[in-house]
């Protein structure tokens, strides 16, 4: 049977995140091209794109990684499972009768537990310093995709905890702020950890 490849899906996340993180440059770059007032509402969108390419490369990761060996799967249902199915059918064994619902670094690495096999489980690799931040990333994403109470809540704790902020600041103009230590906007910080995060996955997975 022939197995998934991992490279494709990393080859995939980093042709969409790469692209991303172009069009941002020319943006940020052009003082002419956009009002500050557009610069910040498309910085907000791109928070909803970048997760989704994030959760799709995890997704991805899972379902290639499941494909390798599904004992650990058969293990933690209690069931006798073929070492090797087909991909199709992995995919459909991750995520079920639902879409696939990142929620944070800590439970998607609680999820490969479960389901992967030690050797093929690469997602113990991102380290906690990239967990966090990636974990900040979704909370300005999940307020920007629900403007919720609750998700306003839990980014107001973001920027208090995590950067002493103690007044509310839209998504955007904080994605948007330069950052002097690293010469880049925050949006590009974040993206330079994505990037970090996957290669650690990749590394994990000795994919080039």
């Amino acid at each position: 049977m022939r197995k998934a490849s991992a490279q494709v899906s990393f080859d995939l996340f980093r042709e969409d995140l790469f692209a991303c993180e172009q069009l941002l440059q020319k943006i940020y770059a052009d003082a002419s091209l956009l009002t500050l007032n557009e610069k910040r509402a498309i910085y907000e969108a791109f928070a909803l794109n970048i997760c989704a390419i994030w959760e799709a490369l995890v997704e991805n990761l899972l379902v290639d990684c499941l494909n390798q060996d599904s004992g650990q799967y058969s293990s933690f249902l209690n069931a006798r499972l073929p070492k090797h199915i087909p991909r199709e059918i992995c995919s459909a064994m991750v995520t079920g009768l639902n879409y696939f619902d990142f929620k944070s670094v800590g439970h998607a690495q609680n999820i490969a537990r479960k389901l992967l096999a030690d050797r093929h489980n690469p997602f113990k690799a991102i380290s906690k310093t990239d967990s966090r931040k990636i974990d900040e990333f979704f909370a300005i994403r999940n307020y920007v995709a629900h403007y919720s109470g609750q998700a306003e809540r839990a980014l107001k704790q973001v920027y208090k905890n995590n950067y002493g902020m103690s007044k509310w600041t839209d998504p955007g103009p904080f994605l948007l702020a330069f950052n002097k230590k690293t010469n880049c906007s925050r949006l590009q910080n974040y993206i330079h950890v994505f990037k970090k995060a996957a290669q650690d996955l990749a590394t994990a997975l000795a994919i080039p």
